[in-house]
C-alpha cells in the first residue's frame, strides 16, 4: 500500500511508450480511479500535469488522490478503446462513465387461439410461442418502456387485464368496465367479433399502423353511425381522438433514416446525456443518463459512453454526435468489435450504420432538441437535489443533530397472521430511496411475539454486527415509542455505535400527521 504522505512524481512518466493504450490511475490504497485510452500515452498522460491549468474538478483533486499510473499498450485506438470499456466494466472506477444495464428483457404477447384475448408480458420467447397464432411484440430494454406501451394499450381498447383464473370466476364487472378500459366479456353479452376487432385494432398500434388504424376506425365510426348505434360510433371517435393525440408529439417530418441523436451537457465532472430515439419517422423514445464523477474531457467521456452504450443496445441507421470527434472511425470499428464480441455475430444493417458529428438540416435541429433536453435533465437533477438539501437541513435543524443526515436508516418489526416475525431495513441516501440496501431478515431468537423491545434489539444487533462492512448512519428512525427507544440505545452503546435515534409513535387518536416523536431524554 502507497504512502498517502508521498505525492505522485509526474517524471515517472518519461517511461510510458508512444504508443496507444489504456493508462489506469490509481488512488493511495492502490484502488483504480479513473481508466483512460489514448493515442500516445505519454502525451496524452502528461497532459494532466501540463502548467496550464485543466478546468475538471477531477485533475484539480490528483495531487492528493493519485498514488500511482501504470499502463497497457495495445496496437490501435480501437484496441485501446475496447480494452477501456472492458476494464471499466470490471474494476468499476469512480470518476469513470458507467453505465447500469439491466439484462432482462420484457416483451408482450397474445395467444388469438382464446376465445377472449389478452395481452400478457413474459421475459422470453420459447419455442411453444413461435405459432402462427401467437404474436410477440418486443423486446424491450426495460420495463418502463413496456409499462408506458402497456398503458396506451389499456387507454385507448377496450381489452381485459385480468387472468384466465379471475375471468373465469367473476360474476359483476370490475373497475376496468367502469372506467371504460374493458368490454366485460367476463360477465356481460359482448360481441365477440367487436371484442376481436379491438384486438387487431391494438396490434397495428404496436406495429406502427397508426395510419391504417385511424382509418379503419373512421369507417367503423360512419358504419355504426349509419346502423344508428351511436353510442359505439361515440366510443370509436373518442378512439380515434385518443390516438390522434397521443401520435401528435412523436411525429416527425423528413427524417428517412432510424437516427438516435445524443445531447450531451457538462457541468464540471457532472455529465448529461440523452438519446433520442427517431424510428419510422417518429419520436419513439428517449433515454436518460446522469453521470456524475467524470475524469475525462469531453471527447472521452462521449468515446466511453458510446462503446458501452451501443455494446448492448439496437444500432440505428446513423447515430448523431452533440459535438464534431476527430475519432469517429475509431469510435465506429470498436462499437462493431464489441458487438461481434457480444453477439457472436454482426449484421449487414449493423454494419452500415453512420456516426454523424456534422449533422444538417432537420438533424440538426433534433441535435438541438437533444441538447436542450441534456441541459434542462440536469437543471431539473440540480434543482430536486437543491430542494432535498433543503430538507435534509430542515430535519437537521428540527431534530437539532450534529450533522446534516445524509443516510437515514428505518426499523420495523411485523408480524403477519401469526408466522414468524421479520424485520425490516429501508434506508434513505441524500433524500432519496437507496433500495439496494433494503434489508428483511426474520427474527429467529427472540421466542416471545409479544416483545417487541426484544425482536428490536435482535434485528438492530443483527444489522450493526456489521458495523465494519456497512456506511454508517446519520439517524435512525425507529418505529416505537419511549421502549423501543430505549431498547435501540442499549444495543447501540454495547456496539460503541454514536447515532442519534428517533422513534415514531401513533398520537392518541392514531390519526395520519399526528404521531408522537421520541428522541433520547425528550418528546417532540
Amino acid at each position: 500500500m502507497s504512502d498517502p504522505n508521498i505525492l505522485f512524481d509526474p517524471q515517472s512518466l518519461d517511461r510510458f511508450p508512444q504508443t496507444p493504450g489504456v493508462y489506469l490511475m490509481k488512488d493511495h490504497q492502490q484502488k483504480i480511479i479513473y481508466i483512460g485510452k489514448a493515442i500516445h500515452l505519454k502525451n496524452r498522460v502528461k497532459q494532466y500535469f501540463a502548467q496550464t491549468p485543466d478546468p475538471r474538478p477531477f485533475v484539480s483533486l490528483l495531487p492528493e488522490i493519485l498514488s500511482q499510473i501504470d499502463f497497457i499498450s495495445t496496437q490501435s485506438e480501437k484496441e485501446a478503446l475496447i480494452l477501456e470499456r472492458t476494464l471499466i466494466l470490471k474494476h468499476k472506477p469512480k470518476y469513470n462513465v458507467l453505465l447500469k444495464y439491466n439484462d432482462r428483457q420484457f416483451f408482450l404477447k397474445i395467444d388469438l387461439n382464446q376465445m377472449w384475448p389478452k395481452f400478457e408480458i413474459i421475459h422470453k420467447v420459447t419455442k411453444a410461442d413461435e405459432i402462427s397464432k401467437i404474436k410477440i411484440f418486443g423486446p424491450y430494454l426495460s420495463f418502463r418502456d413496456l409499462n408506458a406501451v402497456y398503458q396506451q394499450i389499456e387507454r385507448y381498447f377496450q381489452i381485459r387485464n385480468c387472468t384466465d383464473l379471475i375471468f373465469k370466476n367473476r360474476t359483476t364487472p370490475c373497475l376496468q368496465y367502469q372506467i371504460k378500459r374493458c368490454s366485460a366479456p367476463c360477465v356481460l353479452k359482448v360481441d365477440r367479433e367487436i371484442y376481436l376487432g379491438e384486438i387487431q385494432s391494438a396490434i397495428d398500434f404496436l406495429e406502427g399502423k397508426t395510419l391504417q388504424l385511424i382509418k379503419q376506425l373512421e369507417q367503423k365510426m360512419l358504419h355504426a353511425s349509419m346502423q344508428q348505434a351511436y353510442e359505439l360510433a361515440i366510443f370509436y371517435r373518442d378512439q380515434i381522438i385518443a390516438i390522434q393525440r397521443a401520435l401528435e408529439p412523436q411525429q416527425v417530418s423528413g427524417y428517412q433514416e432510424d437516427c438516435d441523436s445524443i445531447g450531451f451537457y457538462r457541468d464540471g465532472d457532472h455529465v448529461q446525456v440523452v438519446v433520442l430515439e427517431i424510428r419510422n419517422g417518429k419520436l419513439s423514445h428517449s433515454e436518460h443518463f446522469d453521470l456524475s464523477h467524470q475524469g475525462g474531457d469531453d471527447d472521452e467521456v462521449l468515446a466511453s459512453f458510446l462503446c458501452q452504450y451501443y455494446g448492448k443496445k439496437a444500432i440505428p441507421d446513423r447515430i448523431d454526435l452533440p459535438f464534431k470527434v476527430e475519432n469517429k472511425n475509431e469510435i465506429k470499428d470498436s462499437i462493431l468489435a464489441i458487438r461481434s464480441q457480444e453477439d457472436q455475430i454482426t449484421t449487414k444493417a449493423t454494419q452500415s450504420f453512420k456516426l454523424i458529428d456534422q449533422p444538417k438540416d432537420q438533424y440538426l435541429q433534433l441535435r438541438s432538441i437533444a441538447q436542450q433536453n441534456a441541459q434542462e435533465r440536469y437543471l431539473q437533477i440540480q434543482q430536486n437535489l437543491k430542494v432535498r438539501n433543503q430538507a435534509l437541513l430542515s430535519l437537521k435543524q428540527l431534530l437539532k443533530l450534529r450533522q446534516i443526515p445524509l443516510r437515514i436508516e428505518c426499523y420495523d418489526i411485523s408480524l403477519i397472521q401469526g408466522d414468524s416475525p421479520v424485520g425490516s431495513q429501508v434506508v434513505f441516501h441524500e433524500g432519496k430511496a437507496l433500495k439496494s440496501a433494503y434489508r428483511i431478515r426474520h427474527i429467529e431468537d427472540t421466542k416471545d411475539q409479544n416483545d417487541d423491545f426484544g425482536m428490536m434489539k435482535e434485528f438492530l444487533h443483527r444489522r450493526f454486527q456489521h458495523k465494519d462492512d456497512w456506511v454508517k448512519p446519520d439517524l435512525l428512525l425507529i418505529d416505537g415509542g419511549q421502549g423501543q427507544l430505549s431498547a435501540v440505545q442499549s444495543i447501540l452503546t454495547e456496539l460503541a455505535i454514536d447515532v442519534p435515534v428517533v422513534g415514531i409513535a401513533k398520537g392518541a387518536d392514531r390519526n395520519a400527521g399526528r404521531e408522537r416523536f421520541f428522541m433520547t431524554g425528550k418528546e417532540t
